[in-house]
């Protein structure tokens, strides 16, 4: 008796383990099926405004650089072409400054200006699962300082659905430039807010793998000649604190580079706010100011 209570539950146990491989609970599966079409780098993890952020080498040759963004198809691969028709999202206004390139979420490039778009539809050939939009860069008309910023829309498809997630994309746009120490050498028109423009000269003092110094003569326009030392990794700059005389009185002045002194690698130009104290002479008040050199 005992040997068939064995069997039984053996042959109770094995029904229900075929069960169990032939019967699974409808939720525990999902299975996609249709057409999708996205943006690729729209699925990336991150902030979908700024994690696409591209630089190009700034190359100041009238020649635009040729980019592209990629679009997938999500599902079985057709017999037939799949076109799919793009734009670029229209301005969101309110000019082409970094704050909103960075911060916003619309298009602050200019057409023409700053991009062309080389087709408004992309064909994906049968066949295949992706194709490409193409897009000129006009890297010499992108700021190294101001960032743009292109919003792009998937706006139709002629087979299958957009995708609701992943159909619209934002790309960053942001010019870079070679450290190259000759961009800082020579005449800059200076401005001095409160007082007017001037001209003033500089001149290498030495360099190094991290920084380059140079000399700006007529600094204040008071004749003196005072040292900057340029970051070559980050585009700052820094005035060491140092002393001065001038051509206009006998005292003597000390200055020193205050907030957030940076360089643009691609012109030349340099914004640098400061300080100058006296250190001999009557009581005077410091004056807080900002010089921007602009190479001529």
């Amino acid at each position: 008796m005992k040997r068939y209570i064995v069997k039984s539950i053996f042959v109770l146990t094995a029904i229900f383990s075929l069960n169990a491989c032939f019967f699974k609970d409808p939720g525990t599966e999902i299975k996609f099926s249709g057409l999708q079409i996205e943006i690729d780098r729209a699925t990336l993890q991150g902030d979908p405004n700024t994690k696409d952020s591209r630089k190009y080498l700034k190359a100041l040759d009238g020649v635009p650089i040729q980019d592209s963004v990629k679009i997938n198809l999500v599902g079985p691969q057709q017999k037939e072409d799949i076109t799919v028709t793009v734009e670029v999202a229209p301005s969101a206004g309110g000019g082409s400054t970094a704050e909103t390139a960075l911060n916003g979420s619309g298009t602050t490039a200019v057409a023409g200006v700053h991009y062309q778009l080389l087709t408004t539809s992309v064909v994906i050939p049968a066949g295949k699962s992706f194709a490409y939009i193409r897009l000129n860069i006009i890297d010499d008309n992108i700021d190294a300082a101001l960032p743009v910023a292109i919003r792009l829309n998937l706006t139709s498809t002629s087979k299958g659905v957009l995708s609701t997630n992943y159909k619209t994309h934002r790309i960053i746009l942001r010019a870079e430039c070679p450290f190259d120490k000759a961009k800082f050498i020579g005449n800059y028109s200076t401005l001095e807010p409160g007082y007017g423009t001037y001209a003033t000269t500089s001149a290498e003092v030495s360099e190094n793998a991290t920084t380059y110094t140079i000399r700006i003569t007529n600094f204040w326009d008071s004749g003196a000649q005072i040292n900057y030392v340029l970051t070559k990794s980050n585009q700052t700059v820094a005035i060491p604190s140092q002393n001065f005389t001038t051509n206009f009185d006998a005292n003597t002045y000390n200055v020193v580079s205050t907030g957030s002194p940076t360089f643009d690698p691609c012109t030349g130009n340099m914004r640098v706010p400061y300080r100058v104290t006296r250190v001999v002479g009557p009581p005077f008040v410091p004056e807080d100011n900002v010089h921007t050199f602009t190479k001529q």
